[in-house]
């Protein structure tokens, strides 16, 4: 998949709700920090973490989304670091531990799960929380080819954060198209 063709027909994904978000933050108990945004496109959530308070890190695959994040971030007033990187390959020199790693439905595109949700516990501080926010699939259905492509198996993910974190909460459900489901994680190490 070429990210950057993608963004350069003009492409977008769903923006965050600003109401859930600040919602999560309160359940989370923080509202600043230190911020990882990964594959975080034309920067929606980035910018919003950034007005909320957060020094904020942004990584994507895509030159064309992090050029719109920063113009995004200039047209509001706010500003975060960028980084252009694979997540399914080396992933920057990053300042951490975070307070807040976050991961908007990215974790669909990732190859290796396992090395990813290791590298994003290596990156997260003692207290820090992951939220991450993807797309599932359930068993006892069938999909179309585009919801399969953007999803990860319900099962199949639930063992994977259970063999990487101890804290794992469902703080939300979306609902889309026919069959969508997307949930939304507060994870602590």
């Amino acid at each position: 998949m070429d990210w950057n063709d993608i963004f350069n027909q003009g492409r977008d994904f769903r923006v965050m709700n600003t109401l859930l978000l600040e919602k999560l933050l309160k359940r989370i108990g923080r509202n600043t920090g230190t911020a990882l945004d990964l594959g975080c496109g034309t920067g929606d959530l980035a910018v919003k973490l950034a007005g909320q308070g957060f020094s904020v890190d942004a990584i994507d695959i895509s030159s064309i989304a992090l050029g719109k994040a920063k113009k995004r971030a200039q047209e509001v007033g706010v500003a975060f670091e960028t980084h252009q990187a694979d997540l399914n390959d080396t992933w920057p020199p990053l300042d951490g531990p975070f307070t807040l790693i976050t991961c908007k439905l990215v974790l669909a595109f990732i190859q290796d799960k396992n090395r990813f949700l290791n590298q994003v516990k290596e990156l997260l501080g003692q207290d820090g929380t992951f939220l991450l926010i993807t797309p599932v699939l359930h068993s006892d259905h069938k999909y179309n080819k585009r919801l399969q492509g953007i999803s990860i198996p319900n099962e199949e993910l639930d063992i994977l954060l259970q063999k990487h974190f101890q804290s794992i909460e469902v703080a939300h459900n979306e609902y889309f198209e026919e069959l969508g489901h997307e949930k939304y994680f507060i994870i602590t190490p």
